[in-house]
């Protein structure tokens, strides 16, 4: 059957019976925008789709908030020993609110500096997680020329939001190590400091 052109003057091709008009309706019919029902359903499908969207994308926010404060802290011990060993100098790197004195807060901004120096080395940013602890006695860690942290050393603890986190141990002679926290380091019923 060929096909023919709307007009308003031939609603049916001429080669139409009236049986297959009733049967099949007009050949041309213009659609001028949406129906409230296929708004509908696209709504619909929208919200079920970030409802199952936005738990994995907050998960995966708060692993990337870990990952990073971690290898954060990481290479900041790191500079810190190897300061300590390049300058044959006592290096001390603490948390610092005002980025001049130590405070006991961990999850604060870091400075790194000679012990009995007021010139600070190197600054670190703050750290993006729920918690970050260290020990829970106010000291900042030190290591001596050697590269040793003798009575400084410790366990980090970084925890998100959802209980979950990293630690990481720093040895008596000053390696770092890092494993999954355990389950009682972050839970929200103990206390983290």
């Amino acid at each position: 059957m060929p096909i023919v052109p709307c007009s308003p003057s031939v609603p049916y091709p001429p080669s139409t019976s009236p049986r297959q008009a009733l049967t099949e309706g007009p050949r041309c019919r213009q659609q001028h925008g949406t129906t409230l029902l296929e708004v509908l359903v696209v709504v619909v499908i929208v919200a079920v789709l970030t409802a199952l969207v936005i738990p994995s994308w907050r998960k995966t926010a708060l692993e990337q908030d870990i990952s990073s404060d971690t290898r954060q802290l990481r290479q900041a011990l790191t500079l810190a020993r190897s300061t300590a060993i390049m300058t044959q100098l006592t290096v001390i790197l603490c948390p610092s609110r005002d980025g001049k004195h130590c405070t006991d807060d961990w999850s604060a901004p870091l400075i790194l500096r000679e012990d009995g120096s007021s010139e600070i080395l190197r600054h670190f940013p703050g750290s993006r997680s729920e918690h970050l602890s260290f020990r829970g006695d106010g000291r900042p860690v030190r290591f001596q020329p050697n590269g040793r942290a003798s009575g400084h050393n410790g366990t980090f603890v970084i925890c998100a939001e959802d209980d979950s986190g990293r630690e990481l141990i720093l040895s008596n002679f000053g390696r770092v190590r890092e494993q999954p926290a355990r389950p009682s380091s972050c839970s929200r019923n103990t206390s983290l400091d």
